[in-house]
Protein backbone atom coordinates (compact mmCIF):
# COMPACT_ATOMS: atom_id res chain seq x y z
CA UNK A 1 0.00 0.00 0.00
CA UNK A 2 1.39 3.38 -0.99
CA UNK A 3 0.32 6.68 0.55
CA UNK A 4 0.75 10.31 -0.40
CA UNK A 5 -0.39 13.65 0.96
CA UNK A 6 0.25 17.35 0.78
CA UNK A 7 2.79 18.34 3.45
CA UNK A 8 1.17 21.74 4.12
CA UNK A 9 -2.22 20.06 4.54
CA UNK A 10 -0.61 17.51 6.90
CA UNK A 11 0.72 20.32 9.13
CA UNK A 12 -2.64 22.13 9.08
CA UNK A 13 -4.50 18.90 9.89
CA UNK A 14 -2.13 18.13 12.77
CA UNK A 15 -2.71 21.63 14.20
CA UNK A 16 -6.49 21.45 13.82
CA UNK A 17 -7.22 17.79 14.73
CA UNK A 18 -4.05 16.53 16.44
CA UNK A 19 -3.55 13.74 13.89
CA UNK A 20 -0.74 13.69 11.33
CA UNK A 21 -1.19 11.88 8.04
CA UNK A 22 1.64 9.41 8.71
CA UNK A 23 -0.21 8.27 11.82
CA UNK A 24 -3.53 8.30 9.92
CA UNK A 25 -2.10 5.94 7.28
CA UNK A 26 -1.86 3.22 9.94
CA UNK A 27 -5.68 3.03 10.03
CA UNK A 28 -5.51 1.24 6.67
CA UNK A 29 -3.30 -1.49 8.17
CA UNK A 30 -5.78 -2.34 10.95
CA UNK A 31 -9.34 -3.63 10.81
CA UNK A 32 -11.31 -0.74 9.35
CA UNK A 33 -14.64 0.22 7.79
CA UNK A 34 -14.82 2.14 4.49
CA UNK A 35 -17.83 4.28 3.60
CA UNK A 36 -18.44 6.74 0.76
CA UNK A 37 -17.68 10.37 1.54
CA UNK A 38 -18.80 13.56 -0.20
CA UNK A 39 -17.04 14.15 -3.51
CA UNK A 40 -14.25 16.70 -3.57
CA UNK A 41 -14.82 20.21 -4.97
CA UNK A 42 -13.79 18.98 -8.42
CA UNK A 43 -16.12 15.94 -8.24
CA UNK A 44 -13.29 13.57 -7.31
CA UNK A 45 -14.53 10.40 -5.55
CA UNK A 46 -13.61 10.35 -1.87
CA UNK A 47 -13.84 7.69 0.79
CA UNK A 48 -13.95 7.74 4.57
CA UNK A 49 -12.13 5.02 6.48
CA UNK A 50 -12.96 4.47 10.14
CA UNK A 51 -10.36 2.65 12.19
CA UNK A 52 -8.12 2.66 15.24
CA UNK A 53 -4.97 4.66 15.78
CA UNK A 54 -2.16 3.21 17.86
CA UNK A 55 -3.14 5.46 20.78
CA UNK A 56 -6.58 3.80 20.98
CA UNK A 57 -8.62 6.52 19.29
CA UNK A 58 -10.97 5.71 16.41
CA UNK A 59 -10.20 8.05 13.53
CA UNK A 60 -12.04 9.12 10.39
CA UNK A 61 -9.63 9.39 7.47
CA UNK A 62 -10.82 10.96 4.20
CA UNK A 63 -8.90 9.86 1.13
CA UNK A 64 -9.03 9.38 -2.60
CA UNK A 65 -7.27 7.01 -4.98
CA UNK A 66 -4.64 8.57 -7.23
CA UNK A 67 -2.97 6.24 -9.72
CA UNK A 68 -3.04 3.32 -7.29
CA UNK A 69 -1.86 5.34 -4.29
CA UNK A 70 -3.97 6.38 -1.33
CA UNK A 71 -3.96 10.18 -1.08
CA UNK A 72 -4.92 11.25 2.43
CA UNK A 73 -6.95 14.44 2.46
CA UNK A 74 -8.04 14.75 6.09
CA UNK A 75 -7.93 12.87 9.40
CA UNK A 76 -9.77 13.59 12.63
CA UNK A 77 -11.15 11.83 15.69
CA UNK A 78 -14.29 9.91 14.71
CA UNK A 79 -17.63 11.38 15.74
CA UNK A 80 -19.96 9.35 17.98
CA UNK A 81 -22.01 7.98 15.08
CA UNK A 82 -18.86 7.05 13.16
CA UNK A 83 -17.60 5.13 16.20
CA UNK A 84 -20.92 3.26 16.33
CA UNK A 85 -20.55 2.39 12.64
CA UNK A 86 -17.00 1.16 13.27
CA UNK A 87 -18.09 -1.01 16.20
CA UNK A 88 -21.04 -2.36 14.20
CA UNK A 89 -23.83 -0.87 16.30
CA UNK A 90 -25.00 1.46 13.52
CA UNK A 91 -24.88 1.29 9.74
CA UNK A 92 -23.90 4.00 7.25
CA UNK A 93 -27.41 4.00 5.73
CA UNK A 94 -29.31 4.60 8.99
CA UNK A 95 -30.46 8.07 10.02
Amino acid sequence: MEFEWDEAKDRANRAKHGIGFEEAARVFLAAHVTVAARPGPDGEARWKVLGPLKRGMIAAVIHTDRQGRIRIISARPAKRRERRIYYGTDSPGQT
